[in-house]
Parts: C-alpha cells; sequence; structure tokens
C-alpha cells in the first residue's frame, strides 16, 4: 500500500511550519496528514474485505 498524497504534503508542511515558526502552517500540515493516515486506514481495511470476500 503506497502512502497517500495527503499524509505526504501534510507532514511537508508540518515540517515547513515547524522550521519557519508559522504555527498556523504546522497545525495545517497536521491536519492533512492525519487525513491522509484516515484514508490510508479505510484503504486497508477495503483491501483486507475484498481480500475475505474473494476467498
Amino acid at each position: 500500500m503506497s502512502t497517500d498524497k495527503d499524509t505526504l504534503l501534510g507532514k511537508a508542511k508540518k515540517t515547513v511550519g515547524d522550521a519557519v515558526n508559522d504555527k498556523s502552517l504546522q497545525e495545517e500540515g497536521v491536519e492533512q496528514e492525519t487525513k491522509g493516515k484516515i484514508k490510508e486506514g479505510i484503504d486497508k481495511v477495503a483491501d483486507k474485505m475484498k481480500e475475505h470476500v474473494n476467498d
């Protein structure tokens, strides 16, 4: 499973926000990274369900 683009972009925003001391950008990055992780989790569950349906 690949990493969701929101996870990667969120990590980047969080890192840049930390580096330039921009709390708003850092928080936006945390939110976007969390959104990406949730998508990844949902995709993982969907893949497992497909495996069981196809067995």
